[in-house]
């Protein structure tokens, strides 16, 4: 869909902010900016309050319903797969010694919340 709107010299249809493809007038760009949301306006107001017709809606077709048929086929006589080793999420032993923490004492001020983790 393409919004046209008047040629200010020859008053032929032409896209606004383009100069004329008729006349080669150049454009007016407020003056054809306003033309054309006036023009998109009605038209989009005639859709909004156009009264619907049944004859536009197009009944919905179900689709056919039938069975389907789904065929496994299993090789028993193959090795069974080997199950990977799972390595442990949390680790046994610390990331380091307890002796070597670092501290999070900042020396603060004693407040209602400890300055130490």
């Amino acid at each position: 869909m393409q919004i046209t709107i008047a040629c200010h010299q020859c008053s032929q249809d032409k896209r606004p902010l383009t100069p004329c493809p008729v006349c080669q007038a150049p454009p007016l760009a407020e003056l054809e900016l306003q033309a054309w949301r006036f023009s998109l306006h009605t038209l989009h107001m005639a859709r909004i309050e156009r009264t619907p017709r049944a004859s536009e809606v197009v009944p919905s077709r179900r689709p056919q319903m039938t069975p389907l048929r789904a065929v496994v086929t299993v090789d028993l006589e193959q090795e069974p797969a080997k199950q990977a080793e799972v390595a442990p999420i949390v680790p046994m032993e610390p990331a380091i010694p307890a002796d070597e923490a670092l501290s999070f004492d900042w020396g603060d001020e004693p407040r209602k919340l400890r300055g130490t983790a």
